[in-house]
């Protein structure tokens, strides 16, 4: 039989009148049958009757008084009353009603008995009929029934008593010495007080102890009893006692668990603390105690506000709230000004509250610092307002500023006269990643703005300025130089080839062939000066200014490889590829790709050389694509320096290197990498990875 069922069964089969009643509505939600019968009802009829009204009617209260009466045991333990009843069917009866609030689950319940007040002997007698019933409704449960007749010091046990205690039925010796004697030495004293106490105030015996069983095991039981006829000098007292081994077994567990929580939160060496529903700390370990200069015991049950000054009202409060609303994880920096130390707090939700993990970040936040104020860049932290929260960094030294200087000012009045830097600010705060250059004060920074947001809401910026004069005054002459190359070098390689073609076309002989040679090298000096040309152009141009676009490098590779078999018909080309595969890149990857097939030509024998060309595009956002070659390879030692200038990559030392040089720097260009391996047949592979370029997009 479960529990509630039995609970059930006594709450029906008792004498006593008991009822339960809302203290919200002060309506009936429950009621016996003694209880109905006091009254004259059935107990159908009271359940969900007003309280007031029926106990009311026809006594010698109004309504109005009684409900008054009935405020007491919202805040009082119980609360006694006695007066004579007209009942439903019109008799008087002089009744004893009590009322006891008790705490439940879903709140509270008043506890309403009524009893007629009678002689002793018909309570006797109604007694004897209970204890009857009792024994016929606990029978095969692990609650037993007891009666102690004190004036002969008779004891009576149930059979199911008997088996509680390990006894065979009817083996009981019928003494409160022999019950004695059963409870477990260290409990017997306090067993033995608090009948006493009941008896001598009239009251309810309930308290719990070990049983030693005949069999030798040790059980809980849990005993409550009542006390009857002392006004006929005749008391008795008759209770039950139920096992509770489980339960007690249960929280054994629950606290050797709870013991070592504390013990492993007491070691974390961050500070932990709890605090429920109303913001009380409920629970914290030393190291929160330490930090706040405190004891343990002073900060338990005060205020979480009280606790870490300065929280109310701040990113911390936020955290906590949103970590209760929203039953999920959440954290926040903050700073503990009172005590000039930083925290990083995890707020972690559960039933009755929520639990935090406070770790002092000050050493980080300061070593952090420390890197940014020796670094020649500037950070700084911008709310949705526009309103700087943080700067520092080398870099304001170079603009006259201090660490800070610019906190709590608007950017927008900052940099009033610089619409390129507010504008950029206005981007990121409308959700968008931004990258430029500009130029303060004589000083040029490279600066990236990103958003940060919660809920998707941006709720500050942060951003990092690099100082790049030096870069762009290294920019600006090799603009310069590209110039000179474009103006100077190549009209005059203009003129000098336009003459030689003309000489040539005059001269027959040894003559001739010097015109002819001035020509070429016109030509070859042409392609090496745009080649450089076309490298200062990317090594100069700012990303954000950077052309990349979607480029279908499969027709690139085909258009190459057509042209290269062409030329050198000796030479085996096969190539493995979609027919379209999309890259992001510019123009220039066709000389990027045709120096890389090149390379595998101009430095080997052609005789039996075969050149591989595969394209693998694979489910990320990458594509790789493979020159191998059957030649006679790079040397191990050799291979990191291939795409440095002035390096050759083949045994075969010709040329000056820079085509490898000019692909290394487009195709870092391009967000990609490039570098040499050992192909199958012991030649070289030249592997290049491209990003992938977006599906659908134009090439």
């Amino acid at each position: 039989m479960s529990k509630s069922s039995l609970y059930t069964r006594v709450f029906e089969e008792l004498t006593e009148g008991v009822a339960i009643v809302d203290p919200e509505t002060e309506r009936f939600e429950d009621v016996n049958r003694a209880y109905a019968d006091v009254i004259g009802y059935e107990p159908a009829e009271l359940e969900g009757a007003s309280f007031v009204e029926v106990i009311s009617d026809g006594g010698p209260s109004d309504g109005n008084t009684l409900s008054m009466t009935l405020e007491t045991p919202r805040t009082d333990e119980s609360h006694q009353f006695e007066y004579v009843l007209e009942t439903a069917e019109g008799t008087e009866r002089r009744v004893e009603l009590t009322l006891t609030l008790l705490d439940v689950d879903d709140g509270s319940r008043w506890l309403s008995t009524i009893r007629e007040r009678g002689s002793e002997e018909t309570r006797s007698r109604s007694l004897d009929t209970t204890v009857q019933r009792l024994n016929i409704a606990l029978a095969g449960t692990n609650t037993g029934v007891w009666e102690w007749d004190m004036e002969t010091d008779e004891v009576t046990w149930t059979e199911s008593m008997e088996r509680l205690f390990g006894l065979e039925p009817g083996s009981f010796e019928g003494t409160f010495e022999a019950f004695a004697k059963r409870v477990h030495p260290d409990d017997r004293p306090a067993v033995k007080s608090a009948i006493e106490t009941a008896i001598e105030q009239d009251d309810v015996f309930q308290h719990e102890y070990r049983i030693l069983r005949d069999d030798g095991e040790q059980r809980w039981g849990y005993a409550r009893a009542e006390t009857y006829g002392f006004e006929e000098s005749n008391g008795r007292m008759v209770g039950i006692v139920t096992d509770i081994t489980k339960r007690k077994e249960q929280e054994r567990r629950l606290h050797r668990q709870d013991l070592q929580y504390r013990q492993l939160v007491n070691r974390l060496p961050e500070a932990y603390y709890t605090f429920d529903r109303d913001w009380t700390l409920t629970y914290c370990n030393e190291v929160l105690a330490d930090r706040l200069e405190t004891t343990v015991d002073e900060l338990i049950g005060t205020s979480v506000w009280e606790v870490i000054p300065g929280a109310r009202g701040s990113i911390l409060e936020e955290t906590f709230q949103e970590a209760k609303e929203r039953q999920e994880v959440t954290s926040c920096e903050f700073y503990v000004e009172d005590y000039e130390y930083w925290i990083e707090a995890q707020a972690y939700p559960y039933e009755d509250g929520v639990a935090v993990i406070s770790a002092d970040i000050t050493d980080q936040k300061e070593k952090f610092g420390m890197v940014l104020d020796s670094m020649p860049l500037i950070f700084y932290r911008i709310d949705s307002e526009g309103v700087f929260q943080e700067s520092r960094g080398k870099g304001l030294t170079m603009l006259g500023l201090e660490p800070g200087a610019v906190v709590d000012e608007s950017v927008f009045d900052v940099y009033a006269d610089n619409p390129e830097i507010l504008e950029a600010v206005e981007r990121t705060l409308e959700g968008e990643e931004v990258s430029l250059t500009f130029e303060v004060e004589n000083h040029y920074f490279q600066s990236q703005f990103r958003p940060i947001a919660e809920d998707g809401d941006v709720i500050e910026l942060i951003g990092i300025s690099m100082d790049i004069t030096e870069l762009e005054r290294q920019r600006e002459q090799m603009e310069f130089f590209n110039s000179i190359l474009r103006h100077d070098v190549l009209n005059g390689m203009t003129i000098i080839k336009t003459r030689g073609e003309l000489l040539a076309d005059q001269l027959e002989g040894e003559h001739g062939r010097y015109a002819r040679t001035i020509v070429d090298w016109c030509d070859a000096t042409t392609a090496v000066t745009k080649r450089v040309q076309r490298v200062i152009e990317a090594l100069t141009t700012p990303d954000e200014e950077s052309r990349v676009v979607p480029i279908d490098a499969a027709a690139i590779l085909r258009r190459k490889l057509d042209e290269l078999q062409n030329a050198h018909p000796k030479v085996t080309f096969v190539s493995d590829f979609d027919s379209s595969v999309s890259v992001r890149a510019d123009e220039l990857l066709s000389d990027v790709l045709a120096n890389l097939l090149s390379n595998s030509i101009e430095h080997n024998d052609t005789d039996g050389l075969r050149v591989e060309v595969t394209v693998e595009t694979d489910d990320a956002d990458g594509v790789t694509i493979r020159i191998a070659d059957n030649g006679v390879g790079i040397a191990d030692e050799r291979k990191e320096g291939v795409f440095r200038r002035g390096a050759t990559s083949h045994v075969k030392e010709t040329g000056s290197g820079f085509g490898l040089f000019f692909v290394d720097v487009m195709v870092e260009k391009y967000g990609g990498e490039v570098w040499v391996t050992d192909s199958d047949s012991g030649g070289a592979c030249f592997v290049l990875e491209l990003p992938k370029a977006n599906e659908g997009a134009k090439t």
